[in-house]
């Protein structure tokens, strides 16, 4: 077997452990998988993988941070919550997902908003409302960051094929 065909063996094998941190936020998995692909130019002397395909992918993790980060806040608001619930749920999010692997993130997110809203003395109903907001939207940024993470794959692909 070839250097090169090694590289991309482990290489591809690498950034499908990155779409699995994607499908189970315990470390964020696209940033994973531009690391990946930053190892692999650096490996190859950028032949294949270039500044240009770097800096494309440098932006698709950046934007998963982004929607990492925002959508259960903007989910939260979507469902009514208020800024300091927003904000404790992101809070909620952060320690969720380091004290309860795989599902903390949700947990946490919803505790916090949960949280937030009762010490405001909110109704139950919009309480709920919004702590089902923020998991909602953290779901569907999950999504978006599956579609971003085949995206970053697909992309990969082609670059060194």
């Amino acid at each position: 077997m070839s250097t090169e065909l090694a590289l991309q063996a482990l290489a591809l094998v690498l950034l499908l452990g990155g779409f699995l941190g994607v499908l189970f936020p315990v470390f964020p998995g696209i940033p994973f998988m531009f690391l990946v692909a930053l190892g692999y130019g650096f490996a190859t002397d950028f032949t294949e993988v270039g500044s240009r395909w770097i800096w494309v992918f440098a932006n698709i993790a950046v934007l998963s941070l982004i929607v990492d980060y925002t959508s259960g806040v903007l989910g939260s608001k979507f469902g009514g919550a208020t800024k300091k619930a927003a904000v404790w749920g992101f809070i909620g999010a952060i320690i969720g997902t380091f004290t309860i692997p795989l599902i903390g993130t949700f947990i946490g997110l919803f505790l916090g908003i949960v949280a937030a809203e009762i010490s405001q003395f909110r109704e139950l109903s919009a309480v709920l409302k919004a702590g089902v907001g923020g998991v909602v939207g953290s779901l569907i940024g999950m999504l978006i960051n599956v579609l971003l993470a085949l995206t970053f794959y697909v992309l990969f692909l082609i670059a060194i094929f």
